[in-house]
């Protein structure tokens, strides 16, 4: 998949110590945090015998990347009451 070339070439752009390497390294670990849920969890074709899956601990992994962002945001005084999401459906 093109995630993990694409985590590898931010990794390596962030061992460079560039100026932005703070955000690049939070996006790293957004994208982290995605594969794991995503990719190597629910859209993962593997079997899932038992509680101890490494599909379902790619679940959790990512899904707690989530949960801990947004723990984080809050705690920043983040309020999402006022999140407004506004779409235009396109179709005819």
């Amino acid at each position: 998949m093109q995630q993990n070339q694409v985590i590898a070439e931010l990794s390596e752009y962030v061992e460079g110590n560039p100026p932005d390497k703070e955000n690049v390294s939070k996006t790293v670990e957004y994208l982290d945090g995605c594969r794991d849920l995503f990719e190597r969890g629910i859209l993962s074709h593997e079997k899932i015998a038992d509680e101890h899956s490494p599909v379902l601990q790619n679940m959790f992994n990512g899904f707690s990347f989530f949960v801990g962002w947004a723990d984080y945001a809050w705690e920043q005084g983040g309020d999402f009451s006022k999140i407004i999401i506004r779409t235009r459906c396109l179709t005819y």
